[in-house]
């Protein structure tokens, strides 16, 4: 009685079929170039039953069944071109894929790229902030401090301790009181060396024969010309240098 005045409550609906998944980018483009290796299979089919009808036309003397095998050969150029147009359409789809792939992958390396710079620059500021520039100025200005330091120790460290400079000067008044302790004239030292050839001192020339031993020999001792070594006597009988015999 109600359900005739008020009217009867709607069905409830019936529950939604689940949505088929999506299949991926690689699975479509897999199934198109599936679709486009069948197309061209049966392109190539075609041509071959094109080609073997066109030989039986070339045989075939009769024009009822010349008639008759060109309406075949009609027949497989129409399927054919339909094979044709499908597999271009799977190969633009394709393309069309692979084209969204490339563009997804490289919009996915760029979003890697970005994700990385940012974490890198993150980690960047956080060293720098670490860093105290006041402080390694600091460290640099007392660095060279201590290079200077170390330079001065050593230039203190070579400084010579308990000796007097000597000049010159000093040099000479040494030598001088030296002579004069020693009872030698150092100004006069090789003025009693004769000279030899050419006028010129021979710090290596012998002395002169002293006279008495000259006198006191078997006979003169005659000297050789220009050098101060006497030479041998004539007579028999060994002598030395001053005419002793030996």
């Amino acid at each position: 009685m109600f359900g005739r005045v008020f009217g009867r409550a709607p069905a409830p609906a019936a529950p939604a079929a689940p949505a088929a998944p999506v299949r991926s980018l690689a699975e479509t483009i897999e199934d198109a170039d599936k679709r486009g290796a069948h197309m061209q299979a049966k392109i190539a089919a075609c041509n071959k039953e094109l080609h073997g009808l066109k030989q039986q036309l070339a045989r075939t003397r009769s024009p009822a069944q010349q008639n008759l095998i060109k309406k075949k050969m009609l027949a497989i150029l129409q399927r054919r071109k339909l094979y044709e147009r499908n597999a271009s359409q799977m190969m633009s789809v394709a393309t069309k894929m692979e084209s969204t792939s490339m563009a997804i992958e490289s919009a996915e390396m760029a979003t890697n790229q970005v994700a990385t710079i940012r974490q890198q620059v993150g980690v960047l500021k956080d060293k720098t902030a670490e860093l105290d520039l006041d402080a390694l100025e600091d460290a640099q200005d007392d660095l060279e401090d201590l290079m200077g330091d170390v330079d001065e120790v050593h230039e203190i460290m070579g400084r010579s301790f308990g000796m007097d400079e000597v000049s010159d000067a000093d040099l000479d008044a040494e030598l001088a009181l030296i002579g004069e302790e020693d009872g030698l004239d150092l100004g006069e030292e090789f003025d009693g060396i004769e000279a030899g050839p050419g006028g010129v001192s021979d710090p290596y020339a012998m002395p002169a024969v002293p006279a008495a031993a000259a006198a006191s020999s078997a006979g003169p001792v005659p000297v050789a010309a220009g050098t101060a070594m006497p030479a041998v006597p004539a007579a028999s009988g060994s002598h030395d240098a001053y005419g002793g015999t030996l």
